[in-house]
């Protein structure tokens, strides 16, 4: 089973200067994200192990998906995963390393990319890690089958 390294105290991502959500704008009357990538470097793995936790906890095994496409942060994500799921370095999807951060882009460029590729056979599975700071990790299935894609939430 899947086992989490440690418990981060902080949670990482972005904060809205202006008070939140209530009022998301600062005292210039502007949005203003105060981004705090000390906390992000810190504790942002865990956000990484909620979704796999999510997976595996509904029976799935990381051995079942052909390929992982996690939120594409940096170009080392692949080598990151790789080596911390021993899993080989090829079944991680990393085009930010191509592209750079697309941000919310990053998982659907990527996975388009993926598609177009031919690397992605007929049945195979991707098993789709997407972040949303400060504290969510969304995770997706996505089959290739014979009619075309299927899609599908997880967590």
């Amino acid at each position: 089973m899947f086992q989490r390294p440690y418990r981060a105290a902080k949670i990482p991502g972005f904060e809205l200067c202006g008070g939140g959500s209530a009022q998301p704008v600062c005292e210039h009357k502007l949005p203003y994200f105060l981004h705090r990538a000390d906390s992000v470097r810190e504790a942002g793995p865990q956000l990484f192990f909620k979704g796999i936790e999510a997976v595996t906890g509904l029976g799935f095994s990381l051995d079942e998906f052909d390929f992982i496409l996690p939120h594409q942060a940096n170009g080392h994500i692949d080598a990151l995963l790789s080596e911390y799921l021993q899993l080989p370095r090829e079944r991680i999807v990393n085009d930010a390393c191509r592209w750079g951060n697309l941000g919310s882009a990053a998982i659907w460029a990527s996975l388009n990319g993926l598609i177009l590729s031919g690397k992605l056979k007929r049945g195979q599975r991707v098993l789709v890690l997407g972040l949303k700071p400060p504290n969510i990790c969304t995770a997706g299935l996505f089959i290739s089958t014979e009619d075309g894609y299927s899609c599908s939430a997880v967590s």
